[in-house]
């Protein structure tokens, strides 16, 4: 994904690598499944990563800098289909600084 300025400039670039089983977390902790995503800015410089975790209840993100320190953790819905096949449930996120400490938003 290119993210691009007012002027058309390009300033961030997500890449993310096609995993055989993505978007399914009934997988629950199936490492080669987890979504990992790269994220430059400017582009060729990475300045961090968006990691799936395992769980079988929910989607789970970390948020990592450039040397693999965490930084945030997003918190998802076991259910992310909308439509009339849907669980009926709210697509909310939570975001933390750490698994225990949720951000004021």
């Amino acid at each position: 994904m290119r993210v691009l300025d007012n002027n058309d400039r390009e300033f961030i670039r997500i890449h993310r690598e096609l995993q055989a089983c993505s978007g399914c977390f009934c997988f629950g902790s199936c490492q080669s499944c987890m979504q990992q995503a790269t994220v430059a800015s400017p582009p060729g410089q990475i300045i961090g990563t968006v990691e799936q975790q395992g769980s079988a209840s929910s989607m789970k993100y970390t948020l990592k800098d450039v040397n693999n320190q965490s930084i945030l953790t997003i918190i998802g819905p076991c259910c992310i289909v909308n439509g009339p096949y849907s669980c009926g449930c709210q697509n909310t996120y939570t975001i933390r600084k750490t698994l225990f400490e949720r951000l004021n938003s």
